[in-house]
C-alpha cells in the first residue's frame, strides 16, 4: 500500500509540473550543445533539458540563433554537478520544479526580465540558500532569506539550508499563498501564518517532520492535496470555515494527529485525506458532506467517526466498515 501511495504522489508531481500529459500538439524539440529546447510562440527559445555537467553554469542569452526568454518545468532537474547558476536578461519565466532535485546548488541569479516562477522551482535543493537580484526587482524579493513572488504575494522558498537552527518561522503579513513545496522538509517545529494568508497549495508543507504546531487563519479559502503528508509530529489542526472542500493526501501519515477540527459545511473529503494517522482518535463530519474519496480513513486504527443520522457520511461509513457514531 505504501508503494501504491508513493506513485499515486509521483503522479500528482508530474502533473503539477506538466499540468496533463503531453499532447498530440507537443512543440518539436532542438538539440544544441548541453541544451534541448521548443521554440517559443514569438520564435524565442525555452529551455527543457540541460544535459551537462557544469559546476558553475552561465546560461546563454542566445541557443542556435535565437533568444533564450524561458527555462521550462524540470529542465534542469537533478543536474547534481550544479553549484551556481546565473540566468541571462532576457529570460522571463522560470516553469515549475526547474530546478528539481539540485542538491548541491548554492546560488542562483536571476535578471530583471525575470517576470514569472512556476511552482516549487527549487523543491529538494538541499543547499540552495544564496538568491541574487536586484534589490529594486519587479518580480523577486527576499525577506529574511525566504524567497518571494511580489505580484500574487506567495510564498515561493523557503531555503532549509540557511535556517537549520530556526525553530519558529513567522510568515510575512500581506502573504496570500504559500506555493507548492515552500515549506517541504523544512525543520521548524512552528509556523505562524498571517491573517492575510487565502492559499496553502500542494505538497506546501510536506514532510515537515519536526512540525507541532501551525494555526490556518480565518482568511484561508485553499488547502491543496498533500499539504501537509508526512508531517509526523502535527499533533493537532483546525480548518476553518473558508474551506469546503478537504483535497486528497492532506493529512495522510501525520502519525501523531490526534484532533481535526473541521468547517461546519464541508462538502467533500479526498482519497487518502487522513490516510496512516494512526492515533486520530475521533473526527465530526457534518451533514453537508457528499462525497468522501477512496481509503480516506485508512489505517486509523484508533479512530471513531461521528456522523449525523441517515447522512451520506454514516452511509459511507457503514459500507467501509469503519468504526463510527451516529447521532
Amino acid at each position: 500500500m505504501k508503494k501504491q501511495i508513493i506513485a499515486i504522489l509521483a503522479t500528482m508531481l508530474c502533473l503539477l509540473y506538466f499540468g496533463t500529459a503531453a499532447g498530440e500538439n507537443s512543440p518539436e524539440t532542438f538539440s544544441s550543445g548541453d541544451y534541448e529546447y521548443t521554440l517559443t510562440d514569438e520564435g524565442t527559445v525555452c529551455i527543457t533539458k540541460y544535459t551537462g555537467e557544469a559546476e558553475d553554469l552561465l546560461i546563454p542569452e542566445e541557443i542556435d540563433g535565437k533568444t533564450v526568454t524561458a527555462i521550462g518545468s524540470i529542465a534542469f532537474e537533478k543536474c547534481k554537478t550544479l553549484l551556481n547558476v546565473t540566468i541571462p536578461e532576457g529570460v522571463t519565466s522560470i516553469g515549475g520544479g526547474a530546478f528539481l532535485s539540485c542538491y548541491h546548488l548554492q546560488s542562483i541569479s536571476f535578471p530583471d526580465s525575470l517576470a514569472e516562477m512556476g511552482e516549487s522551482p527549487f523543491y529538494s535543493c538541499s543547499d540552495l540558500t544564496d538568491l541574487r537580484f536586484s534589490p529594486d526587482h519587479l518580480y523577486l524579493e527576499v525577506v529574511d532569506g525566504v524567497l518571494f513572488s511580489k505580484p500574487d504575494h506567495r510564498l515561493i522558498f523557503y531555503p532549509k539550508a540557511g535556517k537549520k537552527d530556526v525553530e519558529i518561522y513567522e510568515v510575512p503579513q500581506g502573504t496570500e499563498v504559500i506555493g507548492s513545496y515552500a515549506f517541504a522538509e523544512c525543520p521548524c517545529v512552528k509556523i505562524i501564518l498571517p491573517d492575510s494568508l487565502k492559499e496553502i497549495r500542494s505538497s506546501a508543507f510536506s514532510n515537515c517532520r519536526k512540525l507541532l504546531s501551525i494555526e490556518l487563519p480565518d482568511s484561508l479559502t485553499f488547502l491543496g492535496s498533500s499539504a501537509f503528508n508526512y508531517c509526523k509530529k502535527l499533533a493537532a489542526i483546525t480548518i476553518p470555515d473558508g474551506i469546503t472542500e478537504i483535497e486528497s493526501f492532506v493529512f495522510s501519515s501525520c502519525e501523531m494527529l490526534m484532533e481535526v477540527n473541521l468547517p461546519p459545511n464541508v462538502t467533500s473529503i479526498g482519497q487518502y485525506t487522513f490516510y496512516g494517522c494512526k492515533f486520530l482518535q475521533s473526527i465530526t463530519l457534518p451533514k453537508t458532506v457528499e462525497s468522501i474519496g477512496k481509503d480516506a480513513f485508512r489505517d486509523c486504527p484508533a479512530l471513531t467517526i461521528r456522523v449525523a443520522r441517515n447522512s451520506y457520511a454514516e452511509q459511507y461509513c457503514r459500507e467501509e466498515g469503519l468504526n463510527y457514531a451516529a447521532k
